[in-house]
């Protein structure tokens, strides 16, 4: 079900990191660390091009990161905090030594999200608070308007999603996109004092432009789009403008678990 390690770093930065990175303020602001961030070690599970671990250095966090692309941890190294390529349902550090985890929309890439939760639990400090963010998934699930509409364009242009993200959207979300499922991963991964909130992160100030680069950023999209001509390229990228004209206002609504490591 998982994709191979994303190895576009730059297509991410220049656009889904202009999504995620409100996603992951908003999400580091609900981490508990008794309010004495300064000091503390924060695990950044499933890092990326390091969103989570630039909030959680903005908020005064020292910050570890993991991810299993090379080419992402690699990305913009200067002030990027230490950083190991690894598997998150075996993580390659010892137990107890973070005070503090978090995980931003990656336990539905994970063949076995209890796995990889126990193991975030695994490597925190007894006691230590755990985050989790991920997306609404299942019957009923509302996409954003801004997905739904390019999503259109790119079937216009003739663009089929990969076999890794078809798997992905179904039972990979599925396992983890509802506050129902969240929580009965926890209880599984043996986490204490669970609690799942559902969180609207706004888009205001993202115009058209910066919503087609979000989407043509994501990982399912950007190889493909890659392949094409440059003249192609920017068809896709005007169509997309246009379809996005207009809804760069509405909010992002995301789950988010916060949990402890049993003491």
């Amino acid at each position: 079900m998982s994709p191979a390690p994303y190895d576009d770093p730059r297509a991410w930065a220049d656009g889904p990191d202009l999504v995620y990175g409100r996603l992951a303020a908003a999400a580091a602001d609900l981490l508990d660390l008794g309010g004495r961030p300064a000091g503390q070690l924060v695990l950044d599970a499933g890092t990326g091009t390091g969103a989570f671990a630039r909030a959680l250095g903005e908020r005064g966090a020292g910050v570890v990161a993991v991810d299993a692309s090379p080419a992402m941890l690699s990305f913009g190294r200067a002030g990027r905090p230490p950083a190991l390529a690894g598997d998150l349902c075996a993580l390659p550090l010892r137990d107890g030594c973070v005070d503090a985890a978090v995980c931003g929309f990656v336990l539905s890439h994970v063949p076995d999200p209890v796995l990889a939760l126990a193991g975030l639990a695994r490597v925190v400090r007894p006691g230590g608070p755990l985050l989790v963010t991920a997306f609404r998934a299942g019957p009923g699930t509302v996409s954003h308007p801004a997905k739904v509409a390019l999503d259109r364009v790119l079937d216009e242009f003739g663009y089929r999603p990969p076999g890794w993200y078809t798997a992905l959207k179904g039972a990979g979300e599925e396992r983890v996109g509802a506050p129902a499922a969240l929580l009965a991963v926890a209880a599984d991964a043996g986490l204490a004092r669970a609690r799942v909130d559902e969180v609207e992160v706004s888009l205001a100030g993202l115009d058209a432009e910066a919503l087609v680069r979000w989407r043509l950023g994501m990982a399912q999209v950007a190889p493909w789009l890659a392949a094409l001509g440059e003249a192609r390229r920017a068809d896709v990228r005007a169509a997309g403008r246009t379809a996005l004209a207009g809804i760069a206002a509405v909010p992002l609504p995301m789950l988010v678990l916060r949990a402890r490591a049993r003491a």
